[in-house]
């Protein structure tokens, strides 16, 4: 199959994102499902920090910050599946760290849905950050005592939905323990089986040496400009160079259009990765609040999709910037990556800007399902088709069903 260049969705992040200061580097995709396969139109544009005159290309790899939500609840799904946890286990049952904290009796489907009744986010690398002594149990065990305040109670040892870092910090860590293996090793073994492999941990991109990468902040605490290593300080602290639960891992826009769409496949049921109870407990909307077990939903009063995404959209932001989003009535995914939080996080001209490249990408994609033959893709105008070049299949691949098939 085959992927394409749309000088298109480059001329629109050079005009949107890098010309109005949004961010210095920028880079997307959107994935139409037509005649049983994905074809995917992408573009790139800008330079991989503020201060660099190398360009972002499709290969460029950004740190997904949240994104990496959704990459764990599916590996997570994925070990449920297997017999390796269980949606209902709580923390307790778990980690011995875990006993006689607040979040003690809590169950890891509470914690990745977001209704645990954690706290929104706490500082867990003050100390690092002071210089001072830090120990991770310590940091976790902060972490589980962390109640919300304001938390809401529901039947079941539920609260209402507050967004957090935390359930999915404690989650994470109690797989890692439980399976006895890191993390980042777990997460990326897991999307590789499903053909998603353009995913990286920091180490990976410092094994491979790999050039090509978005640089996030300047923290000085850190050592100057954050490049290759997480940005989240919480993920810094707790796995270095590895991969947390929350933030950690970095994509290219290849990897992340190329998961969005394996998503909606899994959740649609073309696909058999996860059983049902998984694929309807990742996928299913719930009372409450936007939140999923790994993904968002759109808000339908004050959405920042934009309009052109329909009501039964999901996917997920990244805090540097990064996004993904799955429209299953469409049958379209998109992706917008950028490091718009380089050279600084007050930097918040992406929350203007998301809605207009989300609805020009729906665009650009129903314009080439209108044109697209089920056999072969447009090879004229700004598209500039290619082949796949790095050794896995490329964008166009079907994920797990025949070509041809519906």
């Amino acid at each position: 199959m085959l992927k394409a260049e749309s000088t298109a969705i480059s001329d629109l992040l050079q005009q949107v994102v890098i010309d109005a200061g949004v961010a210095p580097g920028a880079a997307a995709a959107v994935s139409i499902r037509n005649g049983g396969l994905w074809w995917t139109l992408c573009g790139s544009s800008g330079t991989l920090s503020h201060i660099s005159r190398t360009r972002v290309e499709l290969g460029t790899f950004f740190d997904l910050a949240s994104i990496t939500k959704s990459l764990f609840a599916f590996s997570f799904a994925r070990a449920v599946d297997r017999g390796s946890s269980s949606w209902q286990d709580t923390l307790g049952e778990r980690v011995p760290w875990a006993k006689g904290t607040w979040s003690e009796h809590t169950s890891f489907e509470s914690f990745l849905a977001h209704r645990s009744g954690l706290a929104a986010h706490i500082d867990l690398a003050g100390p690092l950050r002071a210089g001072q002594p830090w120990r991770q149990q310590d940091a976790l065990k902060l972490a589980a005592d962390a109640a919300n305040p304001a938390r809401k109670p529901l039947e079941g040892n539920t609260h209402h939905a507050v967004y957090s870092d935390l359930g999915y910090v404690l989650v994470g860590q109690a797989l890692s323990e439980t399976l006895g293996r890191p993390l980042c090793e777990l997460l990326l073994d897991e999307l590789a089986a499903i053909g998603v492999s353009e995913l990286a941990s920091a180490s990976e991109l410092e094994a491979r040496a790999a050039r090509s990468v978005a640089a996030t902040e300047r923290l000085e605490w850190r050592g100057g400009l954050v490049q290759g290593i997480v940005h989240d300080d919480n993920a810094f602290a707790l796995s270095g160079k590895g991969i947390s639960a929350h933030a950690g891992c970095f994509g290219t826009v290849d990897g992340v259009i190329r998961f969005a769409t394996s998503m909606l496949d899994e959740m649609q049921g073309r696909t058999a990765w996860l059983t049902p109870q998984s694929r309807a407990i990742l996928f299913s909307p719930r009372p409450g609040g936007t939140e999923r077990v790994g993904f968002d939903g759109k808000n339908p009063e004050r959405s920042s999709l934009g309009d052109k995404l329909g009501p039964n959209t999901f996917g997920h932001y990244g805090f540097t910037g990064t996004g993904f989003w799955c429209d299953p009535d469409r049958g379209l995914a998109l992706t917008l990556l950028t490091n718009r939080v380089c050279p600084t996080r007050d930097n918040l001209k992406i929350r203007q800007v998301r809605p207009v490249v989300h609805d020009r990408l729906v665009e650009l994609g129903e314009a080439l399902r209108r044109t697209l033959a089920p056999s072969a893709l447009p090879n004229e105008g700004p598209i500039r088709a290619q082949s796949g070049s790095d050794g896995h299949p490329p964008l166009g691949e079907p994920h797990g069903f025949a070509a041809g098939s519906s």
